[in-house]
């Protein structure tokens, strides 16, 4: 059986970058002031960065359902099957909606929930691939990525104010709006995001959440590690090597796109670590 894995638009990978290596990417859309944009068609990562230091209004919402569909026609066309890698069902519709699409399909889409959100997803979907190339069939890989300990991360947003307003944390994490001079850091956790606690200043969030990230775990070495980020190209290396020390393994630096940008803002800054699925 000739199987297909397809990402969305919260895998942050470019269009580029997805044609070079040959990854089929479903692309969400991002509503700015009013107007839609498909994430890489209609809207390129240095666009939505101005639109978003304008500071315009901005919302995101999963690929509209008849796009999705066409694609899934058309990659069946050469494939007998499809594993749709989606990014955590708690911070979008993506999964379910996907999934009851899927119904129409029969046998031939398996929708998985990844738990997870940006970069971290091409972990995932590197050990699918693996796993396709051992044998694994579509509903072990399912079981397998589903079951995994989800991705975990702090999160560090410049400003709180659009994940206020993108609806994306619980009320709690929200009020942290109200303390002046305060900078959150908040935790992505079983695929949900939320508040963990509050600094005094940017830098001081930042070395907070690297040192409790590095102390989290007695295994580093089965995890996959990585520094998130957006325009804090001064920054980052110093903030990797910090993390590279502490768990004696290779972190991965990428930079964040508008999916979560949208709602995390500017110089947003994320820590973290993926237990490896093999």
């Amino acid at each position: 059986m000739k199987i297909a894995v397809m990402l969305d638009s919260a895998a942050d990978i470019n269009t580029a970058d997805a044609n070079d290596q040959n990854i089929l990417v479903t692309r969400f859309a991002i509503n700015i002031d009013g107007k839609d944009y498909i994430d890489e068609k209609d809207l390129t990562l240095d666009q939505f960065k101005q639109f978003l230091n304008e500071d315009k209004a901005m919302s995101t919402s999963q690929t509209p359902l008849g796009l999705l569909i066409e694609q899934w026609d058309l990659i069946l066309k050469d494939y007998d099957h499809i594993i749709y890698l989606t990014l955590s069902e708690k911070l979008s519709g993506a999964y379910s909606s996907a999934v009851a699409a899927a119904n129409e399909y029969g046998d031939k889409i398996t929708v998985v929930d990844t738990k997870g959100v940006a970069f971290p997803i091409q972990f995932i979907y590197k050990e699918v691939l693996e796993m396709l190339k051992n044998g694994l069939t579509p509903l072990e890989i399912k079981e397998k990525v589903e079951n995994n300990e989800p991705m975990f991360a702090f999160l560090v947003p410049y400003d709180i104010k659009h994940l206020k307003r993108g609806g994306r944390i619980t009320p709690q994490a929200a009020a942290l709006a109200n303390l002046l001079r305060i900078v959150p850091i908040l935790a992505l956790e079983d695929g949900k995001i939320d508040a963990h606690a509050k600094v005094r200043t940017n830098k001081k969030a930042i070395d907070k959440a690297i040192n409790e990230m590095v102390s989290k775990y007695d295994n580093p070495e089965d995890y996959h590690w990585f520094v998130l980020h957006s325009d804090l190209e001064d920054d980052i290396q110093e903030y990797k090597e910090k993390v590279e020390a502490a768990v004696k393994q290779k972190v991965t630096v990428a930079e964040l796109y508008p999916i979560l940008l949208a709602h995390a803002g500017p110089k947003t800054f994320a820590v973290g670590a993926l237990k490896k699925l093999i």
